[in-house]
């Protein structure tokens, strides 16, 4: 028996952003469960500091372990 054949899409590589990632159809590892579970466990601190990294909000993160790790 042969199995179903799998529509086979392109990985985003090089795309970071969620909205173009879905828009073009691409393949991709959901990890909205792991956003869900870690916002209704009241880690909206860890959400709020990882929004503040990615913006590159250098300043907050003065002396801290991020500053040298994040350019």
């Amino acid at each position: 028996m042969s199995r179903p054949e799998r529509c086979r899409r392109k990985l985003p590589l090089g795309i970071q952003n969620l909205r173009d990632i879905r828009e073009a159809g691409h393949d991709d590892v959901d990890k909205s469960g792991i956003a869900v579970a870690l916002i209704e466990a009241g880690k909206s601190l860890l959400v709020d500091t990882s929004k503040a990294l990615f913006e590159g909000n250098r300043v907050l993160f003065t002396r801290l372990a991020a500053e040298s790790r994040r350019d």
